[in-house]
Order: C-alpha cells, then sequence, then structure tokens
C-alpha cells in the first residue's frame, strides 16, 4: 500500500502548493518483535517500522516506558551493551536475563490495556531507579500514535 499525497495551499505572491506524501498507515499489528538491550542504566528498545520487519532501515529507536499494543503476540529480544540486567513483568510473573554478545527472549501475550511496573536490577548489587519504567498496554489506535511520534523524532 502506498502513502497518500496531499497537496496544501501556501499562501505567496506567486500562489504556489505544496503536496506531501502521507505516510502508509499502520498495519493492525498481531504479533511483534521489539529488541530491548540494556545499556549504561537504561532500556533503550527497537521496533519495527512501516515495512514490519525489524533490522531494517526503517525501525524505530525508543526509551523511557515501553509501549505495545493490547491483543498482541509480544517477543522481548533482550541484550545488553556493557553489563548483565535483568528484566522483570511482575504483573505477568516473567523474568530474563540481558547479558552482552547473548540474545534472550521474553515471550506473552498483551490482552489488557494498562500500565505495569517493568523493573530492572543491573547484577552489581546495586538500584539503579533509571533501570525501572513502565509497560504501557495500549489501544492499536494509540500505539500506532505513538509510533507515528517515535518516526517523527527519528
Amino acid at each position: 500500500m502506498r502513502g497518500v499525497l496531499r497537496c496544501l495551499p501556501i499562501l505567496s505572491l506567486l500562489s504556489w502548493g505544496a503536496c506531501v506524501a502521507d505516510p502508509e498507515p499502520w498495519e493492525p499489528v498481531e504479533s511483534l518483535a521489539v529488541e530491548v538491550e540494556g545499556r549504561d542504566f537504561h532500556w533503550s528498545y527497537r521496533f519495527p517500522g512501516r515495512d514490519g520487519r525489524l533490522g531494517t532501515p526503517d525501525d524505530l529507536r525508543a526509551s523511557g516506558p515501553l509501549h505495545l499494543p493490547v491483543g498482541a503476540d509480544i517477543e522481548l529480544r533482550l541484550t545488553s551493551r556493557d553489563f548483565v540486567y535483568q528484566l522483570e513483568l511482575p504483573h505477568l510473573g516473567l523474568k530474563e536475563i540481558a547479558i552482552p554478545e547473548r540474545t534472550f527472549a521474553m515471550q506473552f501475550s498483551t490482552d489488557r490495556e494498562g500500565r505495569f511496573e517493568l523493573r530492572g536490577d543491573e547484577f552489581c548489587g546495586l538500584p539503579h531507579e533509571s533501570l525501572i519504567t513502565e509497560l504501557v498496554i495500549e489501544s492499536q489506535d494509540e500505539f500506532h500514535r505513538w509510533l507515528d511520534d517515535a518516526e517523527r523524532a527519528s
């Protein structure tokens, strides 16, 4: 599917208009793989872009709360750049580690909307508040708006 071409009038002495292409609409998300990386005591995420495939030039990067769409099968692929971290989703009873040069996966389904705790830990024995954030499970439309914002920020 291609984007839609819109022409916008621009007021000027010559009365020219400008045409811009709207991006392709996002497809409904039934399954989603997200790369989660621990680095410098923070989590960062890489999402597939509009092509729906992870590892291509249109991938989107984000940090802060982890946003996911409701009604999807999720695979979080965890790795680290520097230390051994642990990611925990207490409301689902899930924990997994992130280690440099290795990838571990966490799989679950998002069956309800809400804001949930996403806990992180680095195995040095000291707490790192920057590894504790939120998992935001939202409607497909809200998730797509969030992706649009992440795309504009790229």
